[in-house]
């Protein structure tokens, strides 16, 4: 949280910031997390959903 509330003040300053949220396709939790930061953070959002990454 404390990192969208530095990206909060270099909008405020007049800094072009937006938040590219990825998520894996099947990962509702995720999305929904993202959701809910867009929801209290005031910073645009751009949900972006990727194919599963492999975790090796």
């Amino acid at each position: 949280l404390d990192l969208f509330k530095k990206l909060e003040q270099l909008r405020t300053a007049g800094i072009d910031v937006q938040v590219l949220w990825h998520y894996e396709v099947d990962d509702e939790e995720m999305l929904e997390a993202g959701e809910d930061y867009q929801a209290i953070i005031n910073l645009p959002f751009k949900m972006i959903e990727v194919e599963e990454v492999d975790g090796n």
